[in-house]
């Protein structure tokens, strides 16, 4: 299911229930980077936000550091929000309606995730959502990599995403970018946008997208 069944982030209306976002991809791919950005946004327009994070373990964001910096961050370590821990993303859901009623609500689950699990339990949950879609994110450097070494779960992550986001292009070769681009429009039809995190290089038409 994607959003809307239209290009990019555009949402189905504008009357009531929340705007949600999860953010799909590896460890190390960007995004902690632009759930930050994502959140930004909409708290400049206005927008009251809440962020739920999921990582295993110690490593990756923790809500801590999040609510540190200002956010509304509510967090579920140590397992997997697409799996074992599908009933604490249920009552997670329901509590962060409940006690803080966001107009967007953003999801960063483990990189060992798909996003589409976690879609499908936030839609089970019966929360009022006005759109609910999945921003995947890659990493230039790493992209040949995964391909090669997890290429199954690697695809099937991004694969019902309704934009990918082609991360860390900076300083990375032209015709490399390129067949990244070429490589996920031939298997997804998706659009995906070149972006930088550092840079900032595609923020801007990332953001657009958001509206």
């Amino acid at each position: 299911m994607r959003a809307c069944d239209k290009p990019y982030l555009i949402r189905c209306s504008d009357d009531g229930g929340m705007i949600v976002y999860i953010l799909g991809g590896f460890l190390g791919s960007g995004k902690t980077t632009f759930l930050k950005t994502v959140t930004r946004h909409y708290l400049d327009s206005g927008k009251k936000v809440a962020i739920l994070v999921n990582e295993m373990g110690d490593i990756g964001v923790d809500g801590s550091t999040l609510r540190s910096e200002g956010f509304k961050a509510v967090e579920l370590p140590d397992g997997c929000i697409c799996c074992t821990l599908t009933q604490s993303l249920f009552e997670a859901v329901a509590g962060i309606k409940e006690e803080i009623d966001p107009d967007v609500f953003i999801v960063e689950p483990t990189g060992l995730a798909l996003p589409q699990k976690v879609r499908d339990t936030i839609v089970s949950t019966g929360t009022d959502v006005k759109d609910i879609s999945i921003i995947g994110i890659v990493d230039v450097p790493r992209f040949d990599i995964f391909l090669e070494r997890k290429k199954e779960f690697f695809l099937e992550q991004i694969s019902e995403s309704d934009i990918i986001l082609v991360n860390k292009a900076d300083g990375q070769p032209a015709e490399k970018v390129e067949g990244i681009l070429s490589f996920l429009k031939d298997l997804y039809d998706l659009p995906a946008l070149v972006v930088s995190g550092k840079t900032l290089e595609g923020v801007d038409r990332f953001l657009e997208a958001l509206r």
